[in-house]
């Protein structure tokens, strides 16, 4: 993968140099993909200067957090693997009724799952019914109750990752579409 790279803007409280080697991990819709990378180098740049940046190392991965940019040279070849985890995919609109009584905020969807926000605690292992309204009709579905753990910032408001079961072919469809548009 000689001549490609990634560019990370970020705020790091531990300095990096120029020379030092990292795993990447990137996921994605059909699994991960993994390299190393060289450090190449550590800039305090403008947009216009990261853009470039980014066209001379050929391809460009961007995180907007603050301060410095970090220019990664690619090391070898970019290996394809199953993910350990399922890509979410951040949706800041749609909403879920769960059980027929219980609102949630959509954050992000997945494949198998939707990630809540809700005023209310919910049992994890739990089955519920959850309504999803996003933007492609109505999916009425059950679904497990992963986890639900208070929200840091408002703790009268719990995450609630919910994996949803046995989509029958209409609702499959409905959520593709969903997927789709959101990715």
């Amino acid at each position: 993968m000689e001549g490609y790279g990634v560019v990370i803007r970020a705020a790091l409280q531990t300095p990096l140099y120029p020379g030092d080697r990292f795993l990447f991990r990137l996921s994605g819709r059909g699994g991960d993909a993994m390299f190393t990378a060289r450090l190449a180098s550590v800039e305090s740049e403008d947009a216009a200067a990261l853009v470039a940046l980014a066209a001379q190392s050929g391809t460009g991965a961007f995180l907007d957090l603050a301060e410095q940019f970090y220019t990664f040279a690619i090391e070898g070849s970019v290996q394809m693997v199953k993910a350990e985890t399922e890509a979410r995919y951040a949706r800041e609109h749609g909403s879920v009724v769960l059980d027929g009584w219980l609102e949630g905020q959509i954050k992000d969807v997945s494949e198998h799952g939707v990630g809540i926000i809700t005023q209310e605690e919910i049992p994890s292992k739990s089955t519920v019914v959850a309504t999803i309204y996003a933007g492609m009709g109505v999916i009425e579905v059950k679904a497990e109750v992963r986890y639900c753990r208070k929200v840091s910032d408002n703790p009268q408001t719990f995450r609630v990752g919910l994996r949803l079961q046995d989509l029958d072919r209409i609702n499959s469809s409905k959520w593709n579409a969903v997927l789709q548009r959101t990715a």
